[in-house]
């Protein structure tokens, strides 16, 4: 089953035909994954303001996926992004890095610690590593995150 948030009408029915070449990496098995276009990633714009500076971070991916699925005890978002050459995923993976320290940074600047049942708790946990062209990102999940996201805290 597929679900696509675009307006072309055939945008969910496109994911089963995708292509599968040296490029692209397949579609991730976890129950929750998107796959996000980089043209709505060069409009962060629209997202969380903590979110903005790892979406214009990963923009120039080839294809970019989340993926949520049980991890242990809790749950863990995975992003997979695709990148041209080794060399593109290295430099991603420092500027990702990069970015993680500079929220953490902020966060200790206001005098504020992440918190795990919001977004500033999962993007500073976040880690990252290059396989291949490939970029691998992890950030565990908090039930009280989960929750919060979803409206179901008690």
């Amino acid at each position: 089953m597929a679900l696509a948030a675009s307006a072309d009408a055939a945008a969910a029915g496109r994911l089963r035909n995708v292509r599968r070449d040296s490029r692209t990496q397949e579609l991730p098995s976890a129950p929750v994954w998107l796959l996000i276009p980089s043209t709505a990633l060069k409009k962060s714009e629209n997202l969380p303001a903590g979110t903005r500076m790892f979406a214009r971070t990963i923009a120039d991916a080839d294809r970019v996926t989340v993926a949520i699925a049980p991890q242990g005890r809790q749950f863990e978002a995975k992003l997979e992004a695709g990148c041209r050459s080794e060399g593109e995923a290295s430099t991603l993976v420092t500027q990702l890095e990069r970015t993680t320290s500079l929220l953490q940074e902020m966060i200790a600047r206001e005098n504020q610690k992440p918190n795990p049942a919001d977004l500033s708790g999962v993007l500073t946990a976040g880690v990252f590593h290059r396989e291949g062209r490939r970029v691998i990102g992890r950030w565990p999940l908090e039930r009280a995150f989960l929750e919060n996201l979803t409206g179901a805290a008690p």
